[in-house]
């Protein structure tokens, strides 16, 4: 049988430009194509106008994105300056008085507003063993320290102030920790240690050595008694520089007493450009700078007294500033109830630029630049 061919005729003449296939797809999708058609100039322009509109609106969107987000950097890198500081000094603040004991007058923080911010000292102990004053330190003198004295027949020890040697060395065993101490953490052989005089006041001073006597106050050198013995050590003292003079009196088995104490203040310090940096000293020489382009710096002690709260900028030994209030009662450190911390960035006009969404015009006193918290000293409730 003779093989039958079926030719299928499409609806739409063949043509050079048009494939069979191509013209099904138009057929079948009910599409009109006119191959001789083009853009008229018209819609080229009107083309050309929707599209850079289309890609203008997306550049701004853009642009304002990043504006926003540079905007919001800038400020999350100044709260994080201001929170970091602020968590540094409020851990000195938490573990103000630590090892005092519980003497309310003991100046533990001291405050003091100057012309453009604050300066607070925080002090705490760093030794178990604090030593008593064995006999009275006259103002204006250069005294040795004496920490150790039996006394004589007419004259017993005063409290505290016996030669106690558990472990048969020949040294006095407070005497002997405080030695130590020197020898390893001092500086060049010298310690900075506080005098205090059982009543509010007291000062720093150096000693350099220790000395010892025997029961004729002659110098001895330590040693181990013999078996059943006690020591020969009769007294001792702190050796201080020859060329120091002390600026108060201090009345021996009175309260006087003598620490080894840690001193951190804390300060701001004008820098060469604009803005301050807030800087830490320790123990009057070591310097460490904390946070740089600070505004102010302000602390305030809230002193609570008869049930009532005092807000008080200025607190040393011999004053206490609170504002328009005064204080009913003489200060004790015991009643402060927090340290409320405040400081603020500096940004200056130029910088202002970049964080415009402050909501502020004096850069002085901008909220948006502030961060303040209050921090509680924990030994407060050994009271």
């Amino acid at each position: 049988m003779a093989r039958q061919f079926i030719q299928l005729k499409p609806s739409i003449p063949r043509s050079g430009k048009h494939s069979y296939l191509l013209s099904l797809l138009l057929r079948s999708n009910r599409l009109v194509f006119k191959p001789d058609s083009g853009l008229t100039l018209t819609e080229l322009l009107v083309g050309t106008l929707i599209s850079s509109i289309v890609l203008g609106v997306a550049f701004f969107g853009a642009s304002l994105n990043r504006q926003l987000y540079l905007e919001d950097q800038g400020r999350n890198n100044v709260n994080q300056n201001l929170r970091v500081a602020l968590d540094i000094v409020g851990n000195d603040i938490k573990q103000a008085g630590e090892g005092i004991g519980k003497d309310p007058n003991f100046p533990v923080i001291l405050i003091d507003k100057t012309t453009d911010s604050s300066e607070i000292v925080i002090r705490r102990n760093l030794s178990d063993t604090i030593l008593r004053l064995c006999q009275d330190l006259e103002k204006d003198t250069s005294s040795a320290v004496s920490v150790v004295d039996n006394g004589d027949d007419e004259n017993p020890p005063l409290p505290g102030c016996s030669v106690v040697d558990d472990d048969k060395d020949g040294w006095p065993d407070g005497l002997k920790e405080w030695r130590d101490y020197r020898l390893t953490k001092g500086n060049g052989g010298k310690v900075r240690a506080f005098i205090y005089d059982g009543q509010g006041n007291g000062e720093f001073f150096n000693y350099n050595a220790e000395k010892t006597f025997d029961a004729t106050d002659s110098e001895v050198t330590p040693t181990p008694p013999p078996s059943g013995g006690t020591t020969s050590v009769e007294s001792g003292s702190l050796e201080t520089d020859n060329t120091y003079t002390w600026k108060n009196n201090y009345q021996a088995g009175n309260g006087s007493r003598i620490y080894l104490l840690e001193e951190r203040r804390y300060r701001l310090v004008k820098e060469p450009k604009d803005g301050y940096t807030l800087e830490l000293v320790i123990d009057g020489n070591e310097t460490v700078s904390i946070t740089n382009n600070l505004q102010s710096f302000e602390v305030t002690a809230i002193v609570e007294q008869e049930e009532v709260d005092y807000f008080c900028s200025v607190i040393s030994p011999t004053n206490t500033d609170c504002g328009d209030d005064s204080l009913p009662n003489s200060y004790a450190w015991s009643q402060i109830k927090a340290i409320k911390v405040k400081m603020q960035a500096f940004i200056d006009e130029q910088n202002k630029a970049s964080i415009k969404r402050l909501d502020c015009n004096d850069l002085s006193d901008c909220k948006d630049l502030q961060l303040t918290r209050q921090f509680v000293p924990r030994n407060v409730f050994n009271f």
